[in-house]
């Protein structure tokens, strides 16, 4: 079981950071890609030196937007009944849990107060797995950039740092799940 896709989505459904590992273990993934979008973003020729092998960023491009689909279901659901899903612990809780599940992928939500989305797609996942501190660290990099007085929250995320630690959380997950 790996991460295969991790995505941030903006308040307006916005991509705003993909990365894709390929492999099955991330300090060796073999192509990781970094995609700013844009209007243009879906095709893969106007994206310049990234590294777009067999599909693969578009598949999770395609994965990533179905989960927005399955997000406003959920959160929809919450509005309706006062709390969150029943996949959610406490209400006010950002953890939207298993979105759906795909070929040999399982998506995973999370939403925050402001209606940034947070995507992460797992590959050869056997079994429902509990993403929710997981997602918090994200959230907690996601937030850490935004503060930055020159971050714009509706540009992607282009940060070096951002980058580095979201490849950083990924190993550490890795790593503990293989324990």
């Amino acid at each position: 079981m790996s991460i295969a896709c991790v995505a941030v989505i903006g308040k307006e459904n916005d991509p705003l950071y993909l990365r894709t590992f390929t492999g099955s273990n991330p300090s060796t993934a073999s192509s990781p890609s970094s995609v700013p979008f844009s209007a243009a973003s879906l095709n893969p020729a106007a994206l310049g030196p990234l590294n777009w092998t067999s599909d693969q960023g578009l598949k999770f491009h395609y994965y990533v937007h179905t989960s927005l689909d399955a997000i406003e279901e959920k959160t929809n659901k919450s509005k309706r009944s006062g709390h969150l899903a029943s996949s959610v612990a406490l209400p006010g809780d950002c953890y939207l849990g298993l979105l759906f599940s795909v070929e040999e992928y399982k998506v995973y939500g999370y939403q925050t107060n402001t209606k940034v989305k947070l995507v992460v797609v797992l590959q050869d996942c056997t079994q429902e797995v509990n993403m929710k501190q997981w997602f918090r660290d994200l959230h907690t990099l996601y937030l850490s950039t935004m503060c930055n007085p020159f971050s714009d929250m509706h540009a992607p995320i282009l940060n070096p740092t951002f980058e580095k630690n979201v490849h950083k959380l990924v190993q550490n997950w890795f790593y503990v799940e293989r324990k």
